[in-house]
């Protein structure tokens, strides 16, 4: 949908009012066509010249310079984050990513800067006081087939970075690509090398958390990308993602955790992860080779994980580590320890910090202490009362009878 924004319906009105026009283009003009939200807003203003332009918009928000030297303007309004630009287009002066020039200003027709862009479904633009829709490359055409159609012969060729983005778009939206633009897509596949590894990592991010992942890995693997990107991983490891991908619900921990425990050479900040995501694939890909044979087993794993114990053993069976007999196995155990609320973390133990602070802990101390409370609990259910957790130190004030039991 159109985004809601009184700071752009003012901006274009004066804009208006001064000659010029201000136009929605890109990824907010498809997802208006798909009736998905965004929150990421691009827009081209037209027949104006630049001070004129900065003047009006100085009005209406604090200007980020950050991309000006490309005729670029970002602002954070109406919970938006918005980048304004004059028409630009890019010629290719080398054979790496960043080996462009650039020429942007209010002489660039806005058909010229819809051009430099990726795929003509990406190639559309909305007029923000109208609404009428400016489409020179039958884009809507092409997403209303559900079809990544390359500009032109040499987009590839010029960005090889598109390709990657061909991959996430299928991953994210289930289009298709057009035969063309996949062969060009194959014929220039050693260019990734030319692209950053940190733009490589932003595509590669969100194509590991789009939910027809397993159609974006049949056709990275049709056009010999697959081989660039595979990180270590064989044919057969990414068929194993992509197979759970068809039959499961997806859950991008799942999937990171299965990428990150088949492949030895990738650090997990190559993928730029959330802090969040980062602390659970990790706590998943650290303990995948540990074995759990009985209750207590399982819940001393559960003690140590960052994740649930249903996401770890998931990601075990899909890996082929354990069998599906076992799996069930230690499902049950799962089950059976949570319907009868047996402890297995700090906040289920009979005593908490406070507790110990009463009897003389302090500092490091209480952290400690209650680690090795809760081990004793995990093997020893029954001893989970505060008047048995606390007898042992009852007698030694100032932390002192924890110092002589930890010996």
């Amino acid at each position: 949908m159109l985004p809601e924004s009184i700071f752009i319906k003012k901006l274009s009105r004066e804009l208006s009012s001064r000659g010029g026009a201000l136009y929605f283009v890109g990824g907010v003009v498809r997802d208006f066509f798909l009736q998905k939200e965004t929150k990421d807003i691009d827009l081209v203003v037209t027949g104006i010249n630049k001070d004129a332009f900065e003047k009006i918009l100085s009005k209406h928000c604090k200007i980020n310079h950050v991309g000006k030297s490309f005729g670029v303007y970002k602002c954070i309004k109406d919970n938006l984050d918005i980048d304004i630009a004059f028409p630009r287009k890019e010629m290719s002066t080398g054979d790496n990513h960043r080996d462009f020039e650039v020429e942007s200003g209010p002489q660039i027709t806005l058909e010229e800067d819809l051009f430099r862009r990726d795929f003509t479904l990406n190639s559309m633009a909305m007029d923000v006081k109208t609404g009428n829709l400016i489409d020179p490359y039958g884009g809507l055409n092409d997403l209303r087939k559900g079809l990544l159609k390359q500009l032109s012969e040499k987009s590839m060729q010029e960005d090889y970075l598109r390709a990657l983005r061909a991959i996430q778009f299928v991953a994210r939206f289930g289009f298709d690509i057009e035969d063309e633009t996949l062969l060009s897509m194959n014929e220039h596949k050693g260019l990734l090398d030319t692209i950053s590894s940190e733009r490589v990592s932003i595509e590669l991010k969100k194509f590991f958390q789009g939910v027809n992942f397993h159609k974006a890995i049949g056709y990275a693997e049709s056009c010999g990308l697959l081989k660039e990107i595979n990180a270590g991983l064989s044919a057969s490891q990414w068929s194993k993602i992509a197979w759970l991908n068809r039959t499961e619900v997806f859950d991008p921990i799942i999937v990171f955790s299965m990428y990150f425990s088949m492949q030895n050479n990738q650090d997990l900040k190559d993928l730029l992860l959330s802090r969040k995501k980062n602390l659970h694939v990790t706590s998943v890909v650290a303990n995948i080779e540990g074995n759990q044979s009985s209750e207590t087993d399982v819940k001393l794993m559960m003690s140590s994980l960052e994740v649930d114990y249903e996401i770890y053993l998931r990601v075990k069976k899909y890996l082929d580590i354990i069998p599906d007999d076992k799996y069930q196995e230690l499902h049950n155990m799962c089950q059976s320890i949570i319907e009868t609320n047996q402890p297995y973390k700090l906040k289920q133990l009979a005593v908490d910090g406070t507790d110990l602070k009463e009897i003389g802990f302090s500092g490091i101390e209480i952290g400690v202490c209650l680690d090795k409370m809760l081990q004793d609990v995990i093997r020893n259910p029954q001893n989970n009362t505060k008047d048995f957790l606390l007898t042992p130190y009852l007698p030694f004030p100032q932390g002192r009878g924890f110092k002589q039991t930890s010996k």
